[in-house]
């Protein structure tokens, strides 16, 4: 679970007990959509006409341009206390919502940056007792530019804890 994940710059199971589901990791990788097509359904021709998006430039060799993509990650928080518990929820609240960015790491992908800006929590599920606490929780997160995903100067691509 140590070193599983990173949110913000930090190790999200040290620092809050969170940690990804399973399927959260296929959400993250899922390949982006590209951008939409200029088109135009003339009744001048047949058919529908695709404008390339660099106008005068070949269909050879345009860029397709990716567009900005929702997903949906689920994580849960444990923690040994209902004191602790509570605890981790609020400052992983406060980090979530200080900026709006969260910005993911996985030991997984370590050359990879996925930064994203929080939307909402779609579902919350939680228990907890003098015996310690346990939720889970979607995060539906907005990824702006799916092609920016290198690690910027704040983070480092040897962070200790990720080392096996």
């Amino acid at each position: 679970m140590t070193g599983d994940l990173e949110i913000n710059g930090y190790d999200a199971y040290t620092t809050w007990g969170v940690s990804m589901e399973d399927g959260s990791l296929s959400q993250l990788m899922a390949y982006p959509s590209v951008k939409d097509w200029i088109t135009n359904e003339t009744r001048l021709g047949d058919g529908t006409i695709y404008t390339p998006p660099a106008l005068g430039a070949s269909f050879a060799t345009t860029t397709q341009w990716r567009a900005a993509r929702e997903l949906t990650i689920v994580l849960h928080m444990t923690a040994k206390t209902k004191g602790q518990f509570l605890l981790n929820h609020g400052n992983f609240e406060a980090e979530v919502l200080a900026t709006g960015n969260v910005n993911i790491r996985t030991k997984h992908q370590l050359t990879t940056m996925y930064r994203c800006k929080y939307i909402s929590c779609t579902q919350f599920a939680q228990y907890h007792d003098e015996n310690g606490g346990i939720a889970k929780f979607a995060l539906k997160l907005v990824e702006p530019n799916p092609v920016d995903r290198t690690l910027d100067q704040g983070y480092s691509q040897t962070i200790p804890h990720y080392q096996s």
